[in-house]
């Protein structure tokens, strides 16, 4: 027996596999969905396709047994966008190699393929390259043309013992997947950008702010992304089935979409004057009935005894020459903020009116993954409604969180604020007009200071008819005095208690109707973000976002279509059919749109 190398394959045995005469399997084409984040193998529910019985030689698994022809390739985008055709397109060739009788053959060949030995190949992507594939694309696809490129990278290896890998993206020189879900450092790697609005356009023909009232602009960020397809054809011979010999993987760092609406700058707009109204709102605290009302309660508990033993009575109480400054800079300043739920779902630029939603992590959560990695094969990150609700509930918490800053700003502005006035009482004796009035004179400060009652309040008393107190008025000057000494020692307490009551009573204070205005602004956004995310990616939505993408070959229900359909196993040939994976796949429903991200394939491999 001779040994089988563990060197060069997937899968390894500890002696030759000899089989002679007649071999008869059911090719089960399943799914192994493993990734350097997630390692999640499961069975996808393919049809089953049949390899008939057949009469086949000897056939040696080991590193000097029978030869295969086998087959792989990487491609960093492929499909079809706007007309574009990016499987023809030179700067996308990635890379693909057979192996067969005639040798190794490697497209591209060397030196722009690099040798690594062991009929192993890589082909990064270059500067050069995306340069000119970025002019190519124009607006419809945005590459990091000053992006680190190290971790774009195509692979393959094509043995002729029957082991072939295809890998793209972010993988290594020997294929292995390099992205993980959540990647370090303050700029992650990002593989492009899709314009989503220019997509619809040109396939569909319709603009967004058409089909979605409010929304101008759209597009989707996909952070690294990978794939790799591993198949051991000779194993898959062996067991007559492609289960444990073929494994297919993908990996992407994060996904967002990202929304511009002028929703958003009315919002701002419509909040600034709210803020601004802030200042002839307490500027009107002056003739504020519930102040005044406040405020001669708050004196006449303290008084009536004094009066009624001294035999006057409170008349009308007035404020006079009310000034009232106030500080909103802090408020304004949280005008030009990015805000977001407290998970990260949904941020928004409240300066350039930009709408991010993280669908890594909000499919993630909906799914129970690590982001969008660890799917089953052909997940279509569907918006249901399930999952438009925790968007609508993230999007809600986000604007309620700047609306709690915003009341929070204006707490403290309110409280800080300086206050300076002038009371005057008016002085009854008995029943007929007032024979005094007593004006308090109350210096500029704090609103805190003032309901502490800490100022130093100044008064002056005027008798009725410009009199003067001289021997006659003796008597009734003396009792104003007692009175206004009563009145400086209380009237500041008792007005900022009035100005407290008006601005921080809840439900009807200044914050509180400040604030039910505020939240009543943010409905609109809150609205535009479910509209438009459910008319890109929702149940009847314009565009499709599948992770995992995989096909089985014909006969077996060729998917996805239709460039991935392929001949599927042949009896006659021991051929095993090709295996497709790409990490992301994005199609505009009813149109050719189909644009494939990071995709890997192996196969057709079949014996010599």
């Amino acid at each position: 027996m001779t040994p089988r190398s563990t060197t060069r394959r997937t899968l390894s045995r500890s002696a030759t596999r000899r089989l002679v005469g007649t071999l008869a399997g059911v090719v089960a084409i399943t799914v192994s969905v493993a990734t350097s984040i997630t390692a999640a193998p499961t069975d996808a529910s393919w049809l089953d396709a049949e390899w008939d019985s057949s009469t086949i030689g000897t056939l040696d698994c080991g590193p000097d047994g029978s030869p295969f022809t086998t087959r792989a390739s990487g491609k960093l985008l492929g499909g079809s966008l706007a007309g574009i055709d990016l499987d023809d397109l030179a700067e996308l060739d990635g890379i693909s190699g057979v192996n067969d009788a005639s040798g190794v053959a490697i497209t591209p060949p060397p030196p722009q393929s690099n040798s690594l030995g062991e009929n192993a190949y890589a082909n990064p992507l270059t500067v050069t390259a995306l340069s000119t594939l970025q002019a190519s694309l124009g607006d419809l696809l945005l590459l990091p043309l000053n992006a680190d490129l190290g971790v774009d990278n195509s692979y393959v290896q094509v043995n002729s013992d029957g082991t072939s890998t295809g890998a793209t993206g972010a993988v290594s020189n020997s294929g292995a997947i390099q992205t993980t879900a959540s990647q370090p450092g303050p700029n992650p790697p990002t593989f492009a950008t899709l314009q989503l609005s220019t997509i619809v356009q040109s396939a569909l023909g319709q603009s967004l702010s058409t089909v979605v009232s409010g929304l101008a602009d759209a597009s989707l960020d996909v952070g690294a992304v990978a794939s790799s397809a591993t198949l051991d054809a000779c194993a898959a011979t062996w067991t007559g089935s492609i289960v444990s010999s073929l494994q297919r993987q993908y990996a992407v760092a994060g996904v967002d979409l990202d929304l511009t609406s002028p929703t958003v700058g009315t919002l701002v707009t419509n909040t600034s004057s709210v803020i601004t109204g802030l200042d002839g709102t307490v500027e009107g605290l002056a003739g504020n009935a519930g102040v005044l009302s406040s405020l001669t309660t708050g004196l006449t508990g303290q008084l009536n005894a004094l009066l009624n033993t001294l035999g006057l009575g409170l008349g009308s109480i007035t404020i006079s020459n009310l000034a009232v400054g106030i500080d909103l800079d802090d408020v304004n300043g949280l005008l030009d903020d990015t805000i977001s739920d407290d998970a990260g779902i949904v941020s928004i630029d409240l300066v350039t009116g930009r709408i991010s939603v993280d669908l890594d992590g909000l499919l993630g959560a909906a799914y129970g993954t690590t982001g969008i990695n660890g799917l089953p094969a052909n997940t279509q990150l569907l918006i249901n409604d399930e999952i438009l609700n925790a968007l609508t509930a993230a999007t809600t918490e986000a604007l309620v969180n700047w609306v709690d800053d915003l009341e929070g700003a204006i707490r403290a502005a309110l409280e800080s604020m300086t206050v300076s006035a002038k009371v005057v009482v008016n002085v009854l004796q008995g029943s007929g007009p007032p024979v005094a009035s007593i004006t308090l004179t109350i210096p500029e400060v704090s609103l805190a200071a003032l309901t502490a009652g800490t100022p130093l309040v100044t008064t002056s008393i005027s008798l009725a008819g410009g009199a003067a107190c001289n021997v006659v008025t003796a008597i009734l000057c003396g009792l104003l005095n007692t009175l206004a000494g009563g009145l400086a020692a209380n009237v500041s307490a008792s007005l900022g208690t009035a100005l407290n009551s008006a601005l921080f009573t809840p439900v009807t204070g200044v914050l509180a109707t400040t604030r039910t205005a505020l939240l009543a602004l943010t409905t609109p956004v809150v609205t535009l973000v479910s509209n438009a995310t459910d008319v890109l990616f929702g149940e009847d939505s314009l565009l499709s976002l599948t992770a995992n993408a995989q096909n089985t070959p014909n006969p077996a229900n060729g998917n996805p279509e239709p460039a991935w359909t392929v001949d599927g196993p042949d009896a006659a040939t021991r051929s095993t059919g090709q295996y497709d994976v790409a990490a992301l796949r994005l199609t505009a429903e009813g149109t050719a749109v189909q644009l494939d991200l990071a995709r890997s394939s192996v196969g057709s491999s079949a014996p010599r």
